[in-house]
């Protein structure tokens, strides 16, 4: 099984969202860590950002699994290409949709799962020069349409109810198909 690091977003400490995957994936046999990331104010991560996936990285072993929400994902983009993770999901990702993916060091196979209604990645992609941007309300380019998963809801939904034991599942599906 794999060892699995959940990235939680800004003013977050991921409890409410991103951290709900991890009794479903611990019971599916996975070892799961929850990156120490500090809580960021949106103001705060244009100028944070490299640090703190510098910080991420530094967190990271060799084949783990990144799962990333929100600017968590942004961080996950950037720590992989330190570290050779094997596999990325994005949920939400407050991450530009042309990034370049093979910028990830190992080129790990991507998932992003999106959602069109949601408002909170738009406003990322306001903010000049950087890597933020819209792939958490539309997809990444680069992506097969497999791998670029639609979701309804807004910015969070993908946890909510019994929402976060059925993206666990996917993530293990997919971790199976890959791995088989």
């Amino acid at each position: 099984m794999s060892r699995i690091v959940l990235v939680h977003g800004i003013r977050s400490n991921g409890v409410s969202n991103i951290y709900r995957l991890e009794p479903w994936l611990r019971g599916a046999g996975h070892e799961v860590v929850r990156a120490s990331l500090p809580i960021r104010r949106a103001i705060q991560v244009r100028w944070c950002y490299q640090r703190d996936a510098a910080t991420l990285a530094d967190q990271l072993e060799v084949g783990d699994v990144l799962i990333g929400h929100s600017y968590g994902g942004a961080l996950s983009y950037l720590a992989a290409q330190r570290s050779p993770v094997s596999a990325v999901f994005l949920f939400n990702a407050a991450l530009d949709r042309d990034v370049d993916l093979s910028a990830m060091l190992g080129r790990p196979p991507v998932w992003c799962v999106y959602s069109q209604a949601d408002r909170i990645v738009w406003f990322s992609g306001l903010l000049p020069a950087h890597i933020f941007g819209r792939a958490g309300q539309s997809g990444l380019h680069d992506l097969p349409p497999e791998r670029n998963v639609e979701i309804g809801g807004g910015h969070s939904d993908a946890f909510v109810g019994q929402g976060a034991e059925r993206w666990a599942d996917f993530i293990c599906g997919e971790l199976e198909k890959f791995r088989g």
